[in-house]
C-alpha cells in the first residue's frame, strides 16, 4: 500500500463502542461536574496496527528515561522501509500525605504507564489522533456512582457521533450537481449528526 493509504488507515476513527472515557478534573462546588478526555486502550492500538501490518509486521521498544517510559513503534512505511515512532508515558501515584502507595497501586501504576507511553506513541503515528479534537468535555457528574450523569454519558456520545459526522464530510468525496452545487456531502447542523452513506450515528 502507497503512504497515503496507509496514513488513511492508521488515521481511520474507531468505532464509537471503542471510544471510552475518563475524568481528568472536577469542578469544587455542586452540582459537580467532571473534565472528561477520550481515548481508546491499548488492546485497540495494538489490533489496529496488527489489522494493517499484520501480527509480525510492527515491533515495540520500551526505554526508562527518569520516571517516564518511552516506547517506539516500528511499522514499515509505503515503500516497505521501517519507520520508528516514540511517546513518553506516566502514570502517577496518588500518595496521601506522604504515605507509600500500596504495592498492588504500584502494580497498576507500572501497567499504566506501559499502557500510556503505547498509546502514546500510537498518537504520533496518527493511530486516535482525531480524538484530541474533543479537548475535553464537561459534563455533569455522579460523584456516589463515580461516572457521568445520564444527562453527562448523553452528551458524550453525542460529541463522538459529531465528531465522526465532522469527519466523514471532510473525507467525504464532493460530487459537483449540474448547477455546481456539491451534493452527496454530510452535514452536522447545530452539533448533531446526520446521515453519512446511509448510516446514521444515534444520539
Amino acid at each position: 500500500m502507497d503512504t497515503a493509504e496507509l496514513r488513511e488507515k492508521l488515521e481511520a476513527p474507531f468505532p464509537p463502542e471503542l471510544v471510552k472515557w475518563k475524568p481528568q478534573a472536577f469542578t469544587k462546588n455542586a452540582p459537580k461536574r467532571a473534565k472528561m478526555v477520550a481515548y481508546v486502550d491499548a488492546r485497540s492500538v495494538a489490533e489496529r496496527l496488527d489489522e494493517i501490518f499484520g501480527p509480525l509486521g510492527w515491533q515495540v521498544d520500551y526505554a526508562a528515561a527518569g520516571e517516564r517510559l518511552i516506547c517506539s513503534i516500528r511499522i514499515r512505511d509505503g515503500e516497505g522501509d521501517w519507520i520508528s515512532k516514540s511517546d513518553g508515558g506516566l502514570v502517577e501515584l496518588d500518595e496521601e500525605n506522604g504515605h507509600a502507595a500500596k504495592s498492588g497501586d504500584r502494580s497498576k501504576a507500572a501497567k499504566g504507564t506501559i499502557s500510556d507511553a503505547f498509546k502514546r506513541a500510537a498518537v504520533v503515528l496518527g493511530v486516535g489522533r482525531y480524538l484530541y479534537r474533543l479537548a475535553g468535555l464537561w459534563v455533569e457528574w455522579d460523584e456516589a456512582a463515580k461516572k457521568p450523569t445520564e444527562a453527562g454519558e448523553k452528551k458524550l456520545r453525542e460529541e463522538i457521533a459529531a465528531l465522526l459526522a465532522a469527519i466523514a464530510r471532510k473525507n467525504a468525496p464532493k460530487i459537483e450537481s449540474t448547477k455546481g452545487t456539491p451534493i452527496g456531502v454530510a452535514t452536522v447542523v447545530s452539533g448533531k449528526p446526520s446521515d453519512i452513506g446511509g448510516l446514521v450515528f444515534p444520539p
